[in-house]
């Protein structure tokens, strides 16, 4: 298609532009919105997951301290396991005792169904120990006859597996939900072996009834169809409302198990498929070590976002259409101006950044007239930059030596006026020659770059010019000038402090330095000023030179 005038450009330019931006800026909210949203929600599942891990923790952590500290006494207060054995008052005394712990511990932790203490049958021949189970129509706690161990293998776990997994652990145990048929329920039990004098003593336990420490679980939903449910590291179901209890969740999610290595999902969510349909979900880990986790469909999760990207959509396109007619009309009116502005436009390509530019109406025109007058105090900004440019060295980015000798200029006609102040650190770096020869100019550009920065770091006030292959020179300031000493004694310490730190002994770097200041009754330039500071580095090097043969030697 050929485009015969102006307007027709200006027309298809300006709703390329508009389309284009209109289509940025719509993506850019979608995405905003998008992200936003999966935060809120990441935040509100990830919170849920958390208050309902208190809550649960709550109970484990004081049935835990319970029997922690119920075995703490228990072994502390046992005198001998050989008075346990034979005397039977005082074995009736301390299990009295004993009884009187665990019940005030269990009594503040009101979701334990029931305490016990079962002493070990390796110490005595007969069966010893309590248990207490939580009477369900009045809350108290009633003392039951203790289960027989030895009547059962260590294999019965429906039994007694709350009595071997502990000593086998040797530590406070958490078993796993477990259907225990003495009680014909299951249970989520915590219990520890204590011990005296490196002999087991006996185990200390409570058991929660799983089907009451999971009641509310039910009625813990996150969106519509978002549940929550119980499960092992390892993704085993404990209580799910869909699955029983046994199986994996693998088996419905992939990519689970990876996740659940972790001790929560923090403020993320995690993902997955399930049944083909991805879905998000956060995870807390319990006390007992059970992952708490919710988990709702990703549809779902993004239903508000995608609701709004439909209406940012619409309104994008509203947009547009209402752009196109205003362009239309308006680009009727603006040719003319443009005649201008193409004048305005060659002489600012010809460097006449002075030009007037006189177009002021209030449409598209008018924000090109303020654009190409912009754009002619940026040309300049940039062209004075490119100037400043001129007077950087490349490799170490100080000043060079056309800079130095601008300053120079300047110092002259200080001292021509009689205002002079000024002082000059001239600096060489030590064997560049050597690194160059024998390691290659890029390790002698390296020892050129850490000299510089030595300088710079510790004549942070005063300008450094670059003036020669390894020479610098520093104009001192007035502050620098006072503390002249403290300066020349930092930049020593950097340097030992940086040469002890490398590991190769060519990236040992030292520089010789001479100081002068200007004195009008000695100096009539400042290349003067420059000459004894120079002859001073000379004697500094030689002194340094000597030093380090003295050294080798």
């Amino acid at each position: 298609m050929a485009f015969t005038s102006i307007r027709t450009k200006l027309i298809v330019l300006v709703l390329s532009c508009t389309i284009a931006s209109a289509f940025i800026i719509g993506l850019v909210c979608v995405s905003n919105c998008q992200r936003i949203l999966h935060q809120d929600a990441a935040r509100n599942m990830n919170l849920t997951c958390e208050s309902y891990q208190y809550r649960y923790d709550a109970a484990l952590k004081n049935a835990q301290s319970a029997v922690e500290t119920a075995a703490a006494y228990a072994s502390e207060h046992l005198d001998s396991v050989d008075r346990f054995t034979v005397d039977e008052a005082y074995r009736d005394e301390y299990a009295s005792k004993l009884e009187d712990i665990m019940e005030l511990e269990a009594m503040d932790t009101d979701t334990v169904m029931s305490y016990y203490v079962r002493f070990s049958p390796g110490l005595l021949s007969f069966e010893k120990g309590f248990r207490y189970v939580r009477d369900e129509q009045t809350g108290d706690f009633v003392r039951k006859e203790i289960v027989k161990i030895e009547d059962y293998h260590e294999t019965d776990d429906e039994y007694v597996s709350w009595y071997y997994e502990p000593i086998k652990n040797g530590s406070t145990t958490w078993l796993e939900p477990y259907y225990n048929a003495n009680f014909d329920k299951e249970l989520v039990s915590c219990v520890t072996p204590f011990y005296k004098d490196g002999v087991l003593a006996g185990v200390i336990g409570v058991d929660f009834d799983f089907s009451r420490l999971v009641a509310d679980l039910d009625d813990l939903r996150v969106f519509d169809n978002g549940y929550a449910f119980l499960c092992s590291p390892e993704g085993k179901v404990y209580y799910h409302p869909l699955y029983e209890a046994g199986t994996f969740i693998q088996d419905d999610v992939t990519d689970f198990d990876a996740n659940l290595s972790h001790e929560t999902s923090g403020e993320e969510l995690f993902d997955g498929f399930s049944n083909g349909e991805p879905i998000f979900y956060a995870f807390r880990t319990l006390t007992n070590n059970m992952r708490l986790m919710l988990r709702a469909p990703v549809s779902e999760v993004e239903a508000e976002a995608n609701a709004m990207m439909r209406t940012i959509t619409m309104i994008t396109a509203a947009v547009v259409a209402a752009a196109a007619s205003i362009t239309i009309y308006v680009c009727r009116r603006i040719t003319q101006p443009l005649v201008e502005l193409t004048v305005a436009a060659t002489a600012i390509a010809k460097g006449d950044y002075s030009v007037p530019i006189n177009v002021h109406t209030r449409d598209e025109v008018g924000v090109l007239a303020h654009t190409l007058r912009r754009a002619s105090i940026e040309l300049k900004a940039t062209t004075t930059r490119m100037n400043q440019l001129a007077y950087r060295d490349a490799l170490v980015g100080v000043r060079n030596k056309t800079a130095y000798e601008l300053e120079v200029v300047t110092l002259e006609q200080d001292i021509d006026n009689g205002t002079a102040e000024f002082g000059i650190a001239v600096f060489d770096v030590n064997n560049l020659k050597e690194a160059n020869d024998n390691f290659g100019h890029e390790q002698g550009d390296k020892v050129i770059k850490t000299g510089c920065k030595r300088i710079c770091e510790s004549f942070a006030h005063s300008p450094v010019f670059r003036v020669g292959g390894d020479e610098f020179v520093a104009l001192l300031s007035k502050r620098d000038m006072e503390h002249i000493d403290e300066l020349l004694a930092d930049f020593a310490k950097r340097a030992e402090v940086e040469n002890a730190a490398v590991t190769q002994p060519q990236d040992v770097v030292t520089m010789a330095v001479g100081v002068a200041f200007y004195d009008p009754a000695h100096d009539s330039c400042v290349q003067d000023v420059f000459n004894r500071a120079d002859a001073e580095m000379y004697a500094n090097k030689q002194k340094m030179k000597a030093s380090a043969k003295k050294t080798d030697a």
